[in-house]
């Protein structure tokens, strides 16, 4: 597996901090600075349709 160059990933957080959507800023959260399943699932929620779907 290829592993981000330092220097990409500092540029791909300082993008992600700026312009994220909230659904992407818990995404990020979760996946790299250990952050909740719990609040990535409630904004989530905002984006699901009233039959269920998303």
């Amino acid at each position: 597996m290829k592993k981000l160059p330092v220097d990409d990933y500092v540029r791909l957080r300082k993008l992600v901090y700026r312009s994220a959507r909230p659904l992407d800023f818990t995404r990020w959260s979760y996946l790299f600075k250990n952050g909740s399943c719990e609040d990535f699932l409630s904004v989530l929620s905002a984006y699901q349709n009233e039959d269920g779907g998303f």
